[in-house]
Order: structure tokens, then sequence, then C-alpha cells
């Protein structure tokens, strides 16, 4: 039992501390009675190796405490669905104004093929930053939420009615945009 013990300070080390003794008590009781089980199956004692092996099995101790945490999100599933839906249209804009940036800059400048490659080339950089903004906002009003739900609500629908005004109005607008481009070509 001494691998079990040494396997359970382990698993007590990653464990919160207000909780520790209760969930060692009660994961020692069931690794226990796992381990006598396996025991009884082969009708002996296990060996050092055994043992061993089974806690390895079992994983890793931080793996194991890691069971026994809170859940804890960057952005949690309550919002995820509108994250994902202001994040596609972040991207969508993001793209729409540095194509016309980079369009009248290509213009003005003296127009080149390198020029036009540092501009694609610059999208995932574009992108990139897009979507840690938006991750960063989102972040912070998952925090703010879980602290404080009462006083986010209000603002989080709020926040969520104008996104899909923006976004119907983007969307209207390429539509105005793609009928006038079919009507001149």
């Amino acid at each position: 039992m001494e691998l079990l013990d040494r396997y359970l300070q382990a698993v007590k080390k990653h464990l919160p501390w207000q909780r520790q003794d209760d969930i060692v008590a009660e994961l020692r009781a069931n690794l226990e009675s796992q381990l006598e089980d396996k025991e009884a199956e082969l009708g002996r004692p296990l060996n050092t190796g055994e043992v061993e092996a089974w806690l390895k099995q079992m994983g890793p101790p931080i793996q194991m405490a890691a069971r026994y945490q809170p859940m804890q999100y960057l952005i949690g599933p309550a919002i995820f669905p509108t994250y994902w839906f202001v994040l596609r249209t972040a991207f969508l804009w993001a793209l729409i104004i540095y194509s016309i940036v980079s369009a009248v800059q290509i213009v003005v400048k003296i127009p080149s093929g390198v020029a036009v490659l540092e501009a694609v080339l610059r999208v995932p950089g574009v992108l990139m930053t897009t979507a840690a903004w938006v991750t960063l906002i989102f972040a912070a009003f998952e925090f703010v939420a879980t602290h404080h739900p009462t006083k986010c609500q209000a603002i989080f629908f709020c926040a969520v009615a104008v996104l899909q005004l923006v976004w119907e109005i983007g969307r209207r607008s390429l539509e105005v945009y793609r009928k006038r481009a079919a009507a001149m070509g």
C-alpha cells in the first residue's frame, strides 16, 4: 500500500486545499475498493509491479486531481455561441476592411506583384489579431459574468442586439454591393 499512499500524496498536491483531506479520503476508499476487487479477481494479493502498473493505468496524479477541480473556462458554454457568431462577424469585417485598405494602398502606391503578395501575407496576422481581441473581450466578459452575474445580463443582451444589428446592416450592404457589381459586369 506504500505505492498507493505515495500516489495519493502526489494527487493531494494538486487538489484545492479546502477539500484536500475529504477528496483524498474518498479517493483512497475508491482505489482500495478497486484494488481489493482486482486482488479478488486474481485470487491473490497484487505484487508491487502489478500495483505500479495499475496506478499507471489510473493516470498521472495531476490528471486524477483534475477530475476533482471545478470546471474552468476562458469562454463558457453559456456565451460560446455568441462568441462564435461575433468572431465570425469580426473576421468577415476585418477581411473586408483590410481588403479595401490594401487595395487603396496598392493603387495609390506603385502597383506591383510584391505589394499584392505582402498584402495577402498579412491576412493571417490580421485574423489572429482580430481573434485575440474578440477572445480577450469575451474572456473578460466571462470573468465578470461569473463573479457578478446580475450586472452582466443586461449588458450582454444589449451587446448581442447591437452585434446582430451590425451583422444585418453588413449583410444587407453586401447584398446591395453584389447587385450593383452584377448589374455593372
